[in-house]
């Protein structure tokens, strides 16, 4: 199966004129990834969210094991919840540090700094080796087998790497751009059901995560597009220091895996169950609907899916940029300071409707 042919692209329209900027983010190719999934059997479901995001895919796996296990009525132990979030939150990890070390440096026209992306990246898979005895997305939680010396080891270097590439990042922020655009309280709400699934509107519930993917909250009336990079940064140096606590918690004793799995067999389920998981760009959530243990209908909605919503806080944001000849760069780098996951490629449109 081709991850390609399932993902979306973004553009976003501008079209300036005299009385401002006019600004429309629209959604190209690509059907709900998860589409393809309905009539699956439970067991095979939730090895397809993984399948279907290359990006952030240990958080999608995670968002819809937790809404399978809400569904049936499974709670995992304190200890393989650990566990689990220990290794989305070091995927989160990476994904902040690749955001800084290649996006931030491309879109300044730098050489992408590849070797601290590596390390990350090799510490993320070597702990999901040190932390579990295979499969760890099952209903109920995975086999802990905690080789605490290596696990050890990999926070440490995720959390080193962290560090450094925070600090360096820290320095990029003086040649970003300086701009500044209007907040309003509707610039950092997204509009229609983009907010919802199946009807429960889980996109308001209680952020856990620090809100990196809005505008920063502020009294002021104008806020500089800096301070939504540096929100980010502040959004790595929180996912690094919760991983060390994550580690301790995961090497506490825990129940076998079949003592915490009860209720109906997973051919009998039927209902909705919603999950939430932690990313590098905000907190992702997955709805679940199973009718006899077969997916009868599966939605997620990620932090870009509530930046990029039509009239959301891209567009809004978007049309109070000053409509001079760096409108485009500063749209640009807005598209950044939220940090899809899909590809935006930004539009100047003149009035009349001619490029």
């Amino acid at each position: 199966m081709s991850k390609a042919n399932v993902h979306r692209r973004l553009t976003l329209t501008l079209t300036p004129g005299a009385d401002g900027v006019t600004a429309a983010v629209r959604q190209h190719g690509g059907a709900e990834p998860l589409a393809v999934a309905r009539g699956a059997a439970f067991e095979n479901a939730l090895e397809l969210a993984s399948l279907l995001f290359p990006i952030c895919p240990r958080a999608h796996q995670a968002a819809a094991l937790n809404a399978a296990e809400s569904l049936a009525g499974i709670a995992p132990s304190p200890v393989r919840t650990a566990a689990r979030d220990l290794l989305v939150y070091a995927e989160a990890v990476v994904g902040c540090i690749m955001r800084h070390d290649l996006v931030w440096l491309r879109e300044l026209g730098r050489a992408p700094m590849i070797e601290d992306c590596r390390a990350a990246r090799g510490a993320s898979q070597a702990l999901a080796m040190a932390v579990f005895d295979g499969p760890w997305a099952r209903p109920g939680g995975g086999g802990v087998r905690l080789d605490l010396d290596a696990a050890a080891l990999a926070v440490s270097v995720l959390a080193e790497t962290a560090r450094r590439v925070a600090s360096r990042a820290e320095t990029v922020l003086a040649d970003i751009p300086g701009f500044s655009v209007e907040t309003h309280r509707g610039a950092a709400t997204a509009s229609g059901n983009a907010a919802t699934l199946s009807g429960e509107p889980i996109a308001t519930a209680t952020e856990e995560t620090p809100r990196t993917l809005h505008a920063p909250a502020t009294p002021q009336d104008r806020i500089d597009c800096a301070d939504w990079f540096d929100a980010q940064i502040r959004h790595l140096d929180w996912l690094a220091g919760r991983l060390p606590e994550l580690l301790e918690m995961s090497g506490q004793p825990a129940a076998p895996v079949s003592a915490l799995v009860s209720g109906p067999a997973p051919g009998e389920l039927t209902g909705t169950g919603f999950g939430v998981a932690v990313t590098a760009r905000g907190r992702l959530r997955h709805a679940l609907t199973l009718e006899n243990g077969k997916v009868r209908d599966w939605k997620s909605l990620a932090p870009t899916d509530l930046n990029f919503a039509e009239n959301g806080p891209v567009s809004q944001l978007a049309a109070r940029l000053p409509a001079d000849d760096r409108l485009r760069a500063n749209a640009a780098w807005l598209v950044q300071a939220f940090d899809p996951c899909a590809p935006c490629e930004v539009s100047i449109v003149a009035e009349s409707g001619h490029a």
